[in-house]
């Protein structure tokens, strides 16, 4: 399975993580400035959704940490990513 990040809907709108055609997080723009970017994994190595949203400084850290996050995922279902 390929996992990748689908372009927001509308300007401003969520980036969602896919796997295939799964939906196994997102990635949220600040609200206002000075606020931090909203990421939450719904697709975890405990089996349930995290507690709450994280928050990252950037867009890169909130999807790098939303990506780190299923990965950990993926090594504890004993699967492995394609990478195309």
């Amino acid at each position: 399975m390929t996992i990748r990040f689908a372009a927001p809907l509308y300007p401003g709108g969520r980036y969602c993580l896919l796997c295939g055609t799964v939906t196994v997080g997102a990635v949220y723009p600040p609200a206002k400035d000075g606020d931090g970017w909203l990421w939450r994994a719904a697709i975890t190595d405990k089996g349930q959704p995290t507690d709450g949203w994280e928050v990252a400084a950037s867009e890169q850290a909130a999807k790098n940490a939303l990506l780190a996050r299923f990965r950990d995922f993926l090594r504890a279902a004993e699967l492995e990513e394609v990478r195309g």
